[in-house]
């Protein structure tokens, strides 16, 4: 093994106690003590859990239901020093026979916070209003509202107001969609908390009610991000976020130099810097000693 600090995190396909399988087959004790033996032989210990104890499950009814505890994350002495108010969370059941597991590293360093200036927000169309229901209808009725005399004055007014509309509209949606994403995962969470023999048919119903609520987010954050080489369905929603927010930042201005030479982080300082750069690139220099008639006598005039 490797001397620096190590953490594991995953499925292992083993137990390490009886009391971690409920249901089937009693597990060999030779296999349970293989699991024990190799995790010591690296110096790997358990991380605390919280959550049900059971992460994987054959999604049976009645007496053929079988659970186990197959997932975990294990780490070194020396990862535990480092973080040792880490625990492993379970999660709830979702398109899987497995439970997900999140490492909660809470000693980790914190990220140092900029304050931003909010600027103008800018308008486009978002990908994920495609067949979202009322939307052709808002725009169908903006635009029958606006537009009767066909006038190209008209056809901008319908434009303004189609879009006012659909800002109002969106905002009201993104809103709803965020509640009825954490009402689902709510539910969803409930009944994976306490699974009975007829459970898994509304588990079933709720996978199909997330996905779709998560393709929806999964295409807002997609546009943001301005990544093409990544197919649609793969829920990768916090990659997207995260690259999103990575745009954002590097195009960022935190800071400027100043005349001087001197770093200037502060928002007022950053603000004149550029109002008193772009005044003397666009204030016009002093002719006085240059003979401007002739240079303008030199320029062939032309229509293009």
């Amino acid at each position: 093994m490797s001397m620096l600090p190590w953490l594991c995190v995953g499925d292992f396909n083993e137990i390490l106690r009886e009391d971690e399988k409920s249901g089937g087959l009693p597990r060999p004790q030779r296999q349970m003590d293989d699991f024990r033996e190799t995790l010591d032989w690296c110096g790997l210990g358990e991380l605390g859990f919280r959550g049900p104890l059971f992460t994987w499950s054959n999604k049976r009814d009645e007496r053929d239901l079988v659970q186990e505890r197959l997932d975990r994350g294990v780490c070194c002495y020396d990862w535990y020093q480092m973080f040792s108010n880490s625990f492993v969370q379970h999660l709830d059941f979702w398109r899987s026979d497995h439970r997900p597991i999140l490492v909660e590293i809470l000693d980790s360093f914190e990220r140092m916070t900029v304050v931003k200036r909010k600027g103008i927000q800018r308008f486009h169309v978002e990908a994920c209003w495609v067949g979202r229901e009322g939307c052709d209808r808002l725009v169908e009725r903006c635009w029958n509202h606006s537009c009767a005399s066909g006038e190209l004055s008209r056809v901008v007014e319908t434009i303004q107001n189609c879009k006012d509309h659909l800002m109002k509209w969106n905002r009201k949606h993104q809103n709803g969609l965020q509640k009825d994403l954490d009402k689902c995962r709510e539910e969803l969470h409930r009944v994976s908390e306490n699974i009975q023999t007829d459970s898994w048919a509304e588990i079933r119903v709720l996978e199909r009610r997330l996905d779709k609520l998560l393709a929806e987010e999964e295409s807002y954050w997609k546009q943001r991000s301005r990544v093409e080489w990544l197919k649609g369905g793969d829920r990768n929603t916090k990659f997207y976020h995260w690259k999103a927010s990575s745009r954002r930042a590097r195009n960022e201005i935190v800071g400027l130099y100043d005349e001087g030479g001197n770093w200037c982080a502060e928002g007022n300082d950053v603000e004149m810097i550029v109002v008193d750069y772009f005044s003397k690139l666009y204030t016009a220099e002093d002719f006085s000693g240059l003979d401007v008639d002739h240079v303008i006598d030199c320029v062939q005039p032309r229509l293009s």
